[in-house]
């Protein structure tokens, strides 16, 4: 005989590995932030990969406001022209993310790097040495980076204890209700 499923069961099934998806992902970046990790000025660091959140338009339409981006430490004479390079340009916790327009090679016999927003006119005002450098941008998502600030704040705390608390319910209702009608859904 064929086995007939309640589209509540399919849909509490959905739900549940989605649930366990999402807490699995928890786990593992808590873990790995946690074990080989460092917290960078307003991102988080593992290995030579580090994550910020895009919080100004200078580099609009290439990458929104908003945005997750990924960088990864790369020696000096492999940044280009045309990468996307994430810097701090005083050496201070203010960290920019322009594109490289130009690649000098200086006396000292280091590396700077003319730099530009994509939608700003003109480069920034001064060459971005090497030791400033942050990494090369290796991709980003459009509007992750909001959702993470957005976590990262009590408010957003509690919205995901509130939301895990939730499914936690939902999952045992379902499953609790199911069990008390003793329904094996085969015919």
């Amino acid at each position: 005989m064929k086995k007939q499923t309640k589209p509540i069961s399919v849909i509490g099934k959905i739900f549940e590995t989605l649930f366990l998806i999402i807490c699995a992902a928890f786990v593992i970046t808590a873990v790995a932030t946690f074990a080989f990790g460092r917290q960078e000025v307003n991102g988080v660091s593992v290995g030579p990969y580090s994550m910020f959140s895009v919080m100004t338009g200078s580099m609009r339409p290439t990458i929104e406001t908003g945005s997750l981006i990924v960088t990864k430490a790369v020696p000096a004479e492999d940044l280009k022209a045309g990468d996307i390079l994430t810097y701090s340009p005083r050496n201070d916790e203010v960290l920019v993310t322009h594109r490289i327009m130009e690649v000098i090679r200086d006396e000292d016999g280091g590396y700077s790097y003319v730099t530009r927003g994509d939608a700003n006119e003109v480069n920034d005002p001064a060459p971005v040495r090497y030791e400033n450098a942050t990494g090369r941008v290796v991709f980003w998502i459009n509007g992750v980076g909001r959702a993470l600030n957005y976590i990262a704040t009590p408010k957003g705390i509690a919205s995901i204890v509130s939301a895990i608390v939730l499914l936690i319910a939902a999952m045992y209702l379902v499953g609790r209700r199911n069990g008390k009608k003793g329904e094996t859904n085969e015919k």
